[in-house]
């Protein structure tokens, strides 16, 4: 096996927030769809209502993280969430990572920045050790990381 065909590529911050945005986008249609009803036919949700969809995105990472290793938007942008050599992380490592993406995204980003390695890993991906690598990466290999 030559190393080009053992190296994990990193997915570039572009494509993840892309892919974060597509996320954010197909999870608060829906969500618009609930404002949009309560407006028109007057359904009044309990007061808690405003958490509501954090805690519902936060879900949707997790659970399409964890059975698929990716997003919706992950999908569309051929990238996927994994341990450092290459492999599906475990539910504990897919929530950590989320909790930072969900609630705190400016300061893991920025902090991901200025604090962490040439993995372009967020804090709280450093913290779970998870990498975003583009999808075609065959598991269980020699890893060579490199960058497009």
């Amino acid at each position: 096996m030559n190393t080009e065909d053992s190296s994990i590529v990193i997915a570039k911050w572009r494509e993840r927030f892309l892919a974060w945005v597509i996320d954010i986008a197909i999870f608060f249609t829906g969500i618009a769809i609930v404002y949009f009803l309560d407006f028109f036919y007057g359904w009044n949700p309990n007061p808690a209502w405003e958490i509501i969809p954090c805690l519902g995105f936060f879900v949707y990472l997790v659970l399409f993280e964890w059975k698929k290793g990716q997003t919706i938007g992950k999908k569309v942008m051929n990238i996927k969430i994994t341990n450092l050599d290459g492999t599906k992380p475990k539910l504990d490592k897919i929530i950590i990572s989320n909790i930072g993406k969900t609630f705190l995204l400016p300061i893991d980003v920025v902090l991901g920045w200025i604090l962490t390695n040439d993995k372009k890993q967020r804090i709280f991906n450093k913290i779970s050790d998870t990498i975003i690598i583009k999808y075609n990466i065959a598991e269980n290999m020699d890893i060579n990381y490199k960058f497009d």
